[in-house]
């Protein structure tokens, strides 16, 4: 199995998982907008990196082309979920533009900026969502203590 085959299975197993989690988790999820919107972001990232894969098995794309492409995906998905949800996600825009560009310019280091990049996108979205609600979660218990 080739890096683009194995790294497609990836990104297939995230998308069921985070489905599953969305289903597990549906009650919350109706009720809550702003998780609801999360959750919905969070999986078209990766259906987004599972479709740039498979376009680049038909187009037999080089994997480090790919990568750029993925790098150019998260680029995208940060600046939607930092203008909808966490504006403190802007500056991941810029920095995982930058790794697109110098991915592009320089694919012997395309896997190794995006190996950095792409899960540190996952992790600063997850602990900026988690201090979000917490955050409004505070404030919703201060405002029913005061009101």
């Amino acid at each position: 199995m080739g890096l683009l085959s194995s790294s497609l299975l990836m990104s297939v197993f995230f998308i069921v998982f985070l489905s599953s989690l969305a289903v597990g988790f549906r009650r919350s999820l109706l009720s809550n907008s702003f998780h609801r919107g999360m959750v919905v972001l969070g999986i078209s990232v990766p259906v987004q990196l599972a479709g740039l894969r498979i376009l680049g098995m038909m187009l037999e794309l080089p994997f480090t082309t790919v990568l750029t492409l993925d790098l150019l995906a998260v680029t995208i998905c940060s600046g939607q979920i930092a203008t909808l949800f966490l504006p403190w996600l802007w500056p991941l825009v810029p920095i995982t533009l930058g790794g697109a560009l110098v991915a592009s310019h320089l694919p012997e280091h395309a896997l190794r900026i995006a190996s950095i990049l792409v899960p540190g996108f996952y992790l600063i979205t997850m602990l900026l969502w988690n201090h979000a609600g917490h955050t409004r979660y505070r404030q919703r218990l201060t405002a029913t203590k005061n009101g």
